[in-house]
């Protein structure tokens, strides 16, 4: 028992109000090549970092020398292209697909969304 709670038990946890994105990527380094990707998982958190499991509209930008190829959020009852910048999230997350260019450098996903501070997650592309 560690801090009073059973190794086998789960501990609920209301979410408080949305306050930030949070932006996972796979990994910090990809190739430049137009056959590398990169997965990129958003999540908007409270200020706990407890998962908002109401859906979020996300708005997604890149800069540098990759492309955003793909936005989705695993919901089997939407029906939207993947190939937009944006994406509602489902069950509190949703990925994004990068692709480089071809070319060497760093790149940078940008997530917005109402009422909250956008975030950002660099690429570096080997």
């Amino acid at each position: 028992m560690e801090d009073g709670v059973r190794k086998d038990s789960t501990i609920l946890q209301t979410a408080g109000k949305p306050a930030r994105i949070r932006l996972t990527a796979d990994r910090e380094s990809i190739r430049a090549q137009r056959d590398d990707l990169a997965y990129i998982r958003a999540e908007v958190t409270d200020e706990k970092g407890v998962l908002i499991t109401d859906p979020v509209t996300l708005n997604f930008t890149v800069s540098g020398n990759i492309d955003l190829m793909a936005t989705g959020n695993a919901n089997p009852k939407e029906m939207r292209s993947f190939t937009q910048p944006n994406c509602t999230t489902y069950q509190g997350s949703c990925l994004i697909v990068l692709r480089p260019t071809g070319k060497a450098g760093e790149a940078t996903l940008k997530a917005t969304a109402t009422h909250l501070p956008e975030s950002n997650i660099s690429i570096r592309m080997k």
